[in-house]
C-alpha cells in the first residue's frame, strides 16, 4: 500500500463537496424527528446524495490527476465525510423535538442508509473512472 498525498487531498476535497450537497439535501428533504418521512422525500434525498457522491469522486479523481490508483480510497473518504456530515446535520436540525429513543433510532437508520447510498454511488463511479484513468506510457499500466 502506497500513501499518496494527492489521493488524500482529492478525497478530502471530494468529501467536502459531497458533505455540502448531502447537508443541504438532508436539511431540505428529510423533515425533523417527530414528523412523518415520505417515501418521495426519502427517495429524492437519496438520489441527490448519490449525485453528490458521484460529483465528489469525480472532483477527487481530477485533483488526483486522473490516476487510477487511489480511487478506492477517494471513494471511501467521500462516503464517510458525506454520510457523517449528513447525519450530523439531521441530528442538529431535529434535536429536542421528540424523545431520545426515537431520535437515536431514526439517526441510525439515516446513517446506515446514507452509507449504503453513498458507498454504492461512490464505488460505482470509482470503478467507471478507473477505465478512463491515465496509463503509464512505458508499461501500459495504470498510474
Amino acid at each position: 500500500m502506497r500513501f499518496t498525498w494527492s489521493a488524500l487531498l482529492g478525497g478530502l476535497l471530494g468529501g467536502i463537496v459531497t458533505a455540502v450537497v448531502v447537508g443541504i439535501v438532508v436539511a431540505r428533504y428529510l423533515p425533523e424527528v417527530g414528523s412523518d418521512h415520505t417515501l418521495r422525500g426519502a427517495g429524492v434525498a437519496a438520489l441527490a446524495a448519490a449525485l453528490g457522491g458521484v460529483v465528489g469522486v469525480v472532483v477527487g479523481w481530477l485533483v488526483h490527476r486522473r490516476r487510477g490508483r487511489g480511487l478506492g480510497g477517494i471513494a471511501a473518504i467521500v462516503t464517510v465525510l458525506g454520510t457523517g456530515w449528513g447525519t450530523w446535520r439531521w441530528f442538529t436540525a431535529s434535536g429536542g423535538v421528540t424523545d431520545l429513543g426515537r431520535t437515536v433510532v431514526e439517526g441510525i437508520l439515516i446513517l446506515g442508509l446514507g452509507l449504503l447510498v453513498l458507498a454504492t454511488a461512490s464505488g460505482m463511479t470509482a470503478a467507471l473512472l478507473r477505465q478512463h484513468s491515465r496509463l503509464d506510457p512505458e508499461t501500459g499500466r495504470l498510474l
